[in-house]
């Protein structure tokens, strides 16, 4: 058996560029909101962009109400799927809205029925998913198209569990309170989508757009990890295995441990700490 890599590295902010084109955009899809509730609600909401965090799928829904609802939704024509997340009490306001009878009130929590999930549908893909693809300002149109709801939110593997993802939460305001939904986009697809949507049609531009590209490259988080050892342990011995015991590694104290870049072995160096928090001291570059 292989002991798990220990991962020293936590997901930080997004790199600038990146986070400064992808907040105006969905900040422009913000503003577009209002007019696009009142025409399909009857009343008024104010939408803002609440948040931007990276980190895993599993660590991201883990904080999601028990009751919350997700939908698959994919940005065309980049082929990336993403999750819509929205708690119950706004699908049942947007089931309420989607009936256009001008409602203003919270509704009292309850289970979807058939004819519910067919209005939330509806009423996500117009009130939430239509102002982004109208805000999007690349040279080629993107959509988002809904497609069908997760029966188990907390299980759903639409998202590379092994990756970073993107969570953009939304704060909706209106006579009936506070709401907000979160929008889940894988980092890296994402990543793409901003740099494809500054290069222009044509090579004319190139030259002044791949230095931003560079450096939007540069910021990107990489994963790290370091390697304490292994062990090969019987299966009646793996077993037995209780809290307080000791498994021996074939890492010897007086050898270098090996750190990993994308899981590939690409630096040596010494364990340690850096005031309260655990460290790793390069010394040496791995031998390819």
């Amino acid at each position: 058996m292989s002991a798990e890599t220990y991962d020293f590295r936590k997901p930080g902010r997004l790199p600038g560029d990146f986070e400064h084109r992808l907040g105006a955009w969905l900040r422009d899809s913000c503003n577009l909101a209002p007019a696009t509730w009142t025409r399909t609600a009857g009343f008024r909401a104010e939408v803002s962009l609440r948040g931007l965090e990276i980190g895993r799928p599993a660590d991201a829904l883990a904080r999601m109400e028990e009751t919350a609802l997700g939908y698959q939704a994919n940005l065309e024509p980049a082929a990336i799927t993403t999750l819509i997340v929205l708690p119950r009490s706004l699908a049942l306001l947007l089931v309420t809205s989607a009936l256009g009878d001008g409602s203003t009130a919270p509704p009292a929590d309850r289970e979807l029925t058939m004819v519910d999930e067919a209005l939330c549908e509806y009423a996500v893909q117009d009130l939430l998913l239509a102002p982004l693809q109208e805000a999007w300002a690349g040279a080629e149109p993107v959509r988002v198209r809904l497609r069908q709801r997760e029966p188990n939110l907390r299980r759903t593997r639409i998202l590379p569990l092994d990756e970073n993802i993107v969570v953009a939460t939304f704060l909706i305001q209106g006579p009936f309170g506070e709401q907000q939904w979160h929008w889940l986009v894988p980092h890296q697809g994402l990543l793409e989508l901003i740099a494809q949507s500054v290069q222009g049609p044509a090579g004319s531009q190139e030259a002044a757009v791949r230095p931003r590209l560079e450096s939007t490259v540069r910021e990107v988080p990489v994963e790290v990890s370091v390697q304490l050892g292994h062990a090969r342990l019987p299966l009646h011995q793996l077993t037995r295995l209780r809290v307080g015991d000791l498994i021996i590694l074939n890492q010897r104290v007086t050898e270098p441990l090996v750190a990993l870049v994308a899981r590939a072995q690409k630096l040596r160096g010494w364990p340690g700490r850096a005031g309260s928090r655990q460290a790793f001291q390069i010394t040496a570059p791995c031998e390819e």
